[in-house]
């Protein structure tokens, strides 16, 4: 098959996704040098890539794309903003196509929604009245969150919904443990967000468990803050790793690669692009991937519903008392855990499976 995807914002895991999926495929990537340029090497060389000039506008860019010469095209990320809407509006392809929408409640919401920003109120209520239109020009949406799919069904029920995670599993052969077993890692990944992430629970429970177990380590991934005295004083209290710049992609993936558990500590609802509320697990993706990717035990704030097929691997927790007494058993059970962890269900071959029925169904082979 040959297969367009377009991704003008970031997202490059996802593309990365995409590229692992269809690796046997004809695979073509239209994007931007600084997409490309955060890509894993190994997806460079089996894709062939149309970059946008800087200068170059969005809409004349999607006109040149020849979206009849390939059997599906995805579209990756279009911000429900007038921002980023108007630029691709008129963009129709002219093959079967698939939008993945990150945030449900900002593309089905038709009311008004006040925040102290005005000017952002209204540009979310005015993009409101555009957002069916433009999903409209696709036949299937996919949301990277498997339990995002009942939202989907009842917000788009004339699509094709699909469900393509954000990351895949890694193989096991690609899993290079390089640490010691006598120290016990935490890690939380992501950008640093006080708005998207409730770390309050984590660091209170870390600091507990620190006067009992001088062998754990706590890494908060992510550039965070150095004018928030909050996380100055605990950085110094508890020896908690932080970083003050953003991460190199080496070091993060060092830290995930040998973590024994991550972290997702989501707030249960948050608003960032659009102003309207999002519930995060339900109609935008909470931030577990890597703990997919790395099949590691993941910790999760109890009202964020979890895949069935990796419920096994999810330790929910709700404050920190429960967060303490979790870490602590994880401490004592880490090989338990770890074994529930590593049959994943997102692994390369099963999602193609899944996948490809409809993919095919949809192309008419």
């Amino acid at each position: 098959m040959k297969i367009a995807i377009i991704e003008l914002h970031y997202h490059e895991e996802f593309i990365h996704t995409l590229i692992q999926l269809f690796q046997n495929d004809d695979v073509k990537i239209f994007t931007t040098k600084s997409v490309y340029n955060n890509l894993p090497e190994q997806s460079k060389h089996k894709a062939s890539f149309v970059f946008k000039h800087p200068d170059q506008k969005v809409k004349c860019f999607l006109s040149k794309i020849p979206t009849e010469n390939y059997d599906y095209l995805f579209m990756n990320t279009i911000q429900p903003s007038m921002i980023d809407i108007p630029k691709y509006l008129n963009f129709k392809p002219k093959c079967p196509s698939c939008l993945t929408i990150h945030n449900l409640n900002a593309w089905y919401n038709k009311k008004p929604v006040l925040r102290k920003n005005l000017l952002h109120s209204a540009d979310s209520f005015i993009a409101s009245f555009y957002t069916k239109k433009l999903a409209n020009n696709f036949g299937t949406i996919n949301v990277v969150y498997e339990p995002m799919i009942s939202y989907a069904i009842s917000y788009f029920p004339h699509h094709n919904i699909i469900n393509i995670p954000y990351s895949l599993t890694k193989n096991k052969k690609d899993i290079n443990i390089n640490r010691t077993d006598d120290e016990t890692w935490f890690v939380v990944p992501g950008t640093f967000d006080n708005r998207r992430r409730d770390y309050e629970p984590v660091f209170d429970a870390y600091i507990r468990m620190k006067v009992k177990h001088d062998n754990i380590k706590l890494v908060i991934l992510g550039k965070y803050p150095y004018n928030d005295k909050l996380i100055n004083d605990i950085a110094r209290e508890a020896n908690i790793i932080f970083f003050s710049k953003f991460v190199p992609r080496d070091e993060y993936d060092f830290y995930l690669r040998n973590s024994d558990f991550i972290i997702c500590p989501s707030v249960e609802k948050s608003h960032t692009v659009n102003v309207v509320d999002e519930l995060y697990g339900k109609t935008k993706s909470p931030n577990v991937h890597e703990a997919i990717k790395w099949r590691k035990p993941l910790m999760i704030p109890g009202y964020i519903p979890v895949p069935t097929n990796i419920e096994k691997s999810v330790i929910s927790y709700a404050g920190t008392d429960h967060l303490e007494q979790l870490m602590e058993h994880g401490i004592n059970h880490k090989q338990n855990h770890k074994k529930d962890a590593d049959n994943n269900y997102y692994t390369t071959q099963k999602v193609y499976k899944r996948l490809s029925n409809m993919l095919f169904k949809e192309i008419g082979k």
